[in-house]
């Protein structure tokens, strides 16, 4: 009898005990000392898994807020970007239940799961102005976030204007995670300083990626022709079998193209103006960054001491070299149809009539897929020299976002807590998260479901490269080459290096600033 007497007293201590754990912990839960971890396993490392992930913690009902690029649009092109292309990758409203689309899915499965590991609530606050405007607003009226997912020429002005918390100086930011682009932080900081990133979380900057799109319809029906135009090399008859030998280069791509061109009607000498025309490259009007970038050009590069140095000088015959192998005005080979997105759809989804063209992966899985009556391929962007490297440019124009913390937080713990969990979620290693069901499952699976394209997938994602300059636009490079093929007739831009006083000018302008920003807001 006395055994079962001092049992249940020791079953009412203790729940006393616990009620009184939980109530404290309820009045002090922003007090980062009363963070307790959950979950059983608190060491979460890579045995198990084949990744890291942070201690599980309990947030107690924590609500972390996120300031978010929407695709709300203000009539100002640089402060909007491309309206339609807005995050996609943070959150869904757990209210309109379970969606369909793979990287929805992963998202809000992503969320469902940080929410109940973390005992946290994750909201988003969308963009409705100019967002750096927004942004400064919302610090100088005390209302806080813990992230923020901006445009990034938004995050590119908002980093000296005070409004980005430095991320480098943040003791609990786990930067050495797989799941952060390691390229981003080194080429996106000046001076030692970083305001903005990208990862796995963040699937903006694969999407900006522009690979070339190839129909494999059109190129089996002229694989006899292409494989006599390189002297009989069976390497040719699949075009993958090119890219695996490294010679899928520039020259080999207009040599094939010209191969696979036919102008059914010669007397207006315009490729693609007649409707059995057959198209061997259909150049999208933007598309010199890329190959620029893909023949391994570079505007800066980052120095020993960790900031951006010009090496554009290095880069003019690379540039007269791209001006003279595509621009219409100087071609010796066909004379291949150029225009923007809708004039592409037309040729390219639409006609069926065009062997390649130059498109994102944005515009692969939201047009091509779902409208496409062919086979067709994914290639990464042609190089100079056979043997070169593959390189895939993210290009900051007016698509990517970037993640940040805000200059306004109120508890930093557990925002750089969260920042590194929403990381580590979406690691491509982890099934189930949004990098898994952008990559895997979007486009490795459905979007280039055959072994061929899956294989050029993993070079596009393995060669990511950064250029702050194309983010800062110093000297006018940036602009310049997005404009090269279509802005003017003949090559008279002179020498590179004309702009580099100017340029270098402003890229010390830009340091000092990222080392000591404005007055906030200002």
């Amino acid at each position: 009898m006395k055994t079962v007497v001092r049992i249940l007293v020791l079953l009412l201590a203790v729940a006393m005990l616990v009620t009184c754990f939980a109530a404290c912990n309820k009045n002090n839960k922003n007090n980062n000392n009363n963070k307790k971890p959950i979950g059983g396993n608190t060491t979460n490392n890579t045995t198990d898994l084949g990744y890291e992930m942070p201690d599980k913690v309990d947030l107690d009902g924590y609500t972390y807020r996120a300031y978010v690029r929407s695709n709300a649009s203000t009539g100002d092109p640089f402060a909007d970007g491309n309206p339609a292309f807005y995050c996609e990758d943070f959150w869904i409203n757990p209210e309109e239940g379970e969606p369909e689309d793979a990287l929805a899915f992963a998202v809000y499965h992503r969320n469902q799961d940080i929410e109940y590991d973390y005992n946290v609530n994750i909201r988003q606050i969308p963009q409705t102005i100019n967002m750096v405007q927004e942004l400064a607003r919302y610090i100088q009226n005390g209302d806080a976030f813990d992230l923020t997912i901006i445009l990034a020429k938004s995050a590119a002005s908002a980093a000296t204007q005070n409004l980005l918390s430095e991320l480098k100086g943040l003791s609990d930011l786990d930067l050495t995670h797989e799941a952060f682009d390691q390229n981003s932080i080194k080429e996106l900081s000046m001076g030692g300083k970083l305001y903005y990133l990208s990862g796995d979380m963040n699937i903006s900057t694969l999407d900006t990626v522009a690979p070339t799109v190839i129909n494999l319809d059109r190129y089996e029906q002229y694989a006899e022709a292409i494989v006599e135009e390189f002297d009989g090399d069976q390497l040719y008859a699949d075009i993958y079998n090119v890219v695996r030998a490294g010679k899928w280069t520039m020259d080999t791509l207009l040599k094939i193209a010209e191969k696979a061109s036919v102008d059914a009607d010669t007397a207006d000498g315009v490729l693609g103006s007649n409707p059995s025309d057959e198209i061997g490259y259909f150049q999208y009007n933007g598309s010199a960054v890329y190959y620029f970038y893909g023949a391994g050009g570079r505007i800066t590069k980052i120095n020993d001491e960790g900031s951006p140095e010009f090496v554009i000088k290095e880069m003019q015959d690379l540039y007269d070299y791209l001006f003279d192998k595509f621009h219409p005005s100087t071609r010796t080979t066909a004379k291949y149809p150029n225009g923007f997105s809708g004039d592409r759809k037309t040729h390219f989804i639409m006609n069926a009539d065009t062997l390649f063209t130059d498109m994102t992966l944005w515009d692969v899985r939201k047009t091509l897929y779902s409208q496409t009556t062919f086979n067709y391929g994914l290639l990464p962007n042609p190089v100079k020299e056979a043997g070169d490297d593959y390189n895939s440019v993210v290009y900051f124009y007016n698509t990517v976002h970037l993640w940040a913390i805000p200059n306004n937080v109120e508890d930093m713990e557990t925002a750089q807590l969260m920042f590194n969990v929403m990381a580590a979620y979406s690691n491509i290693k982890r099934e189930g998260s949004t990098m898994d069901g952008y990559y895997t499952r979007t486009l490795s699976f459905t979007i280039a479901p055959d072994p061929n394209a899956r294989e050029v997938m993993d070079i596009i994602k393995n060669s990511t490269v950064y250029d702050i300059a194309l983010l800062y636009d110093w000297g006018g490079w940036a602009t310049e080459l997005a404009e090269l093929w279509h802005r003017r007739d003949t090559n008279n831009h002179g020498s590179l290096v004309t702009l580099l006083p100017t340029a270098q000018e402003q890229l010390e302008d830009t340091i000092e600033q990222f080392k000591n920003p404005s007055e906030l807001g200002e």
